[in-house]
């Protein structure tokens, strides 16, 4: 991204274009870091203050704007800078990705155990993290979730939790 001012009554800003997978996770008022290429040992504090309405129609990214503590340097518009803004964690609880027996788009389903039987549960599929994929709705805080050979079980089987 390239600093620029944008008045002296704005400070300091910092234009970027962000992927949209990851756009959908900034928020209004995120702290980020921004690291100026000429000043690379001296990381400044900035916020999250605009982030565009919608995506580039190319590239799928989405503009972002940070208001950037200038902390006392000699900036000067057009500095080269790498950002690193916060990201919202989504809403929901998470699963292993082996525990889903369904999944396509955002529908999916997981295994649980309900008194001794084991039911099968839709859910809402958020993003996949790794190993593990966000359950948006759908899905009891509480509930006893079966990983290690979900797609073995059938729904109304008994079985044995073991731990």
């Amino acid at each position: 991204p390239v600093l620029r001012m944008s008045g002296e009554e704005k400070g300091w800003r910092v234009r970027l274009e962000v992927a949209d997978r990851e756009a959908v996770r900034i928020e209004v008022g995120a702290s980020a870091q921004v690291v100026v290429d000429a000043f690379p040992t001296r990381p400044l504090r900035a916020e999250v203050v605009r982030i565009g309405g919608q995506a580039d129609r190319d590239s799928g990214a989405v503009a972002v704007e940070l208001a950037v503590d200038g902390d006392g340097l000699a900036l000067k518009s057009g500095l080269i800078a790498k950002a690193v803004i916060a990201l919202a964690r989504q809403d929901g609880l998470a699963v292993p990705v082996e525990a889903l027996v369904h999944a396509e788009g955002e529908a999916g389903a997981v295994m649980v155990v309900r008194g001794g039987v084991a039911r099968r549960l839709p859910v809402t599929l958020g993003r996949v993290e790794g190993e593990r994929v966000a359950i948006l709705s759908g899905l009891p805080a509480n509930a006893q979730v079966i990983v290690q050979g979900a797609a073995y079980v059938d729904d109304g089987q008994p079985v044995v939790v073991n731990r």
